[in-house]
């Protein structure tokens, strides 16, 4: 009873470290012509309402067992609303999706958000609280590299991603940036090292996805087929039959052959006795 005390008093502790060190680099919205943006910075992840919780864990799987974020209750029906664009967007590989999907998550609501997520830019306004304009995402090398693996065969319309941004997900990650202009702006920055900056775990498309949409599922190549045909002795039925039917053929042939043969002997037979009877009884005449 004492050791598990101390056990639990051990984890207790632990967690409080691990949530004490949690920092957000931003969180809080404030509105300026008509653009949400987040105003406060290095504060503590906080507990969303039951509602707002369950609806990001429907939108968001990877935070099971997570309690607190660096989101709010508006970035959380946000995300839903835009997730439901990505699923039109990058429909053809569930992968892509997914690993989409967490990125996002992980950007607005972990709890780790500053670990690879920095302010650059903060904008003032007469008269009103300062807001976040600009942020860096720092993203890990293998991140960066397996997730473009999992989406470059993906497509957008008619023509694959890997078109679409010049073979580059750098190109594919600030372009889409480029495009929403989201608030606050990001800017993406890449780390040299597997250690540094965003790194979550990244879904393979091998298993989810079509060869058209992921290389991964063509060096796998086609699932085998069940063979669930007729085998006799472990050849095939048919070729069984042939096998079967060729000898039934042969010793027929052999049979019909051994007759031929027994009744030319004794026919050779016959003809021969009654040559001998002729000359005998030719040999009496005279």
């Amino acid at each position: 009873m004492k050791s598990a005390c101390i056990l639990l008093l051990i984890a207790t502790v632990l967690l409080l470290a691990k949530n004490a060190d949690a920092l957000c680099t931003m969180t809080s919205n404030g509105t300026l012509v008509g653009k949400v943006y987040p105003t406060k910075k290095n504060t503590n992840p906080v507990t969303l309402t039951d509602e707002s919780y369950n609806l990001l864990m429907a939108t968001c799987s990877n935070f099971k067992g997570v309690h607190q974020f660096c989101c709010n209750e508006d970035q959380v029906n946000t995300l839903a609303i835009n997730f439901k664009k990505i699923d039109l967007l990058l429909w053809h590989c569930s992968s892509c999706q997914n690993n989409f999907k967490k990125m996002w998550c992980d950007f607005t609501c972990s709890p780790d958000q500053q670990s690879f997520v920095s302010v650059s830019e903060m904008q003032t306004e007469p008269g009103m609280e300062d807001f976040i304009a600009t942020v860096k995402f720092n993203v890990a090398l293998d991140w960066e590299k397996e997730f473009w693996d999992s989406c470059k065969k993906n497509k957008i319309g008619s023509t694959s991603i890997s078109d679409t941004y010049a073979g580059s997900v750098r190109n594919m990650l600030q372009g889409m940036v480029d495009a929403q202009k989201p608030t606050p702006y990001i800017t993406y920055t890449y780390s040299e090292s597997d250690k540094v900056g965003y790194s979550a775990d990244v879904e393979g498309c091998q298993d989810a996805c079509l060869c058209a949409y992921c290389d991964s599922a063509c060096l796998k190549g086609p699932k085998p087929t069940p063979d669930y045909s007729c085998r006799i002795f472990g050849m095939g039925c048919m070729n069984f039959g042939y096998i079967i039917m060729g000898v039934v053929i042969g010793l027929f042939v052999v049979a019909v052959a051994s007759a031929m043969l027994t009744r030319a002997i004794s026919y050779l037979k016959s003809r021969n006795s009654q040559t001998e009877e002729i000359s005998i009884n030719a040999r009496l005449i005279k």
